[in-house]
């Protein structure tokens, strides 16, 4: 995992060289075989579906921790967070409110989709 935070450091150094970047959109994804395969003592679901807000929650553990870390390293950024799920609905996070609020419903009918019946 260390070594994937600071690859990820690195990248965003070297982009913001780049560009004049104001904003880092930092998005997960559902169903991640790098989270069950790095971190599988969270309890995060084997298996699609099986426990979406154990996921959800997971995930918003693993966003959380990460803008912290980022805000460190780039105070003068926005760093926002996001979840998207298989149906390519996307969510975002409020590390103050701790709510996700659903911002782009995606063309996927699954059922298994994190945000299919979240308003």
């Amino acid at each position: 995992m260390a070594l994937l935070r600071d690859n990820l450091v690195k990248n965003l150094e070297i982009a913001l060289t780049l560009q004049p970047i104001t904003d880092i959109y930092l998005l997960n994804h559902q169903d991640c075989g790098a989270i069950r395969a790095f971190l599988g003592c969270s309890g995060y679901p084997s298996t699609l579906g099986a426990d979406n807000e154990k996921e959800i929650q997971i995930n918003a553990s693993i966003l959380t921790y990460a803008q912290r870390y980022m805000k460190k390293k780039f105070p003068s950024k926005t760093i926002l967070l996001s979840l998207i799920d298989i149906n390519r609905s996307v969510a975002t996070y409020n590390i103050v409110t701790k709510k996700w609020k659903k911002v782009y419903t995606g063309p996927g009918m699954n059922p298994l989709g994190l945000w299919y019946n979240y308003s």
